[in-house]
């Protein structure tokens, strides 16, 4: 990174107050919601190589010198093969020049399987059919 180039991105800690977030320790994408964060820069900025699984609040984070920008991520809607599994990539703030980047891991945790729900037969049934076994053999009969 050029000499001279901070960049630092907060998150919401207890009581609404921001907690700066380390590169090391990274960032967490929401699944409803957006996950809420604040970068803060001395030089002009922009969110560059986001992950194909992830969405920027209105679309992108652009930053000026010197002047806090909130954002926030999560998951792509409507995409399965995004939000059912656990995710993780990097987001990269860059600078207008590309002398420097700032990246922070951003993991997603998967859909909570406490949230599902399922509507459907009911369990040991197929289509409203019952599989009954006697004496080595099989039938269906419809509940």
């Amino acid at each position: 990174n050029a000499a001279g180039r901070t960049f630092k991105l907060y998150k919401k800690g207890a009581g609404d107050e921001w907690v700066e977030v380390s590169a090391e320790e990274g960032i967490e994408a929401g699944y409803d919601n957006y996950i809420q964060y604040k970068a803060e820069a001395n030089f002009r900025f922009a969110a560059t190589n986001r992950p194909e699984w992830m969405t920027i609040e209105s679309g992108s984070v652009v930053g000026a010198a010197n002047q806090a920008v909130l954002f926030g991520i999560k998951v792509i809607e409507n995409r399965p093969d995004f939000s059912k599994y656990a995710q993780k990539g990097d987001l990269n703030f860059q600078d207008e020049e590309g002398k420097s980047v700032f990246t922070y891991t951003v993991n997603y945790k998967g859909m909570n399987a406490e949230a599902m729900n399922y509507d459907g037969p009911k369990l040991g049934s197929f289509f409203g059919w019952q599989e009954l076994h006697s004496d080595q053999s099989r039938y269906l009969r419809q509940q």
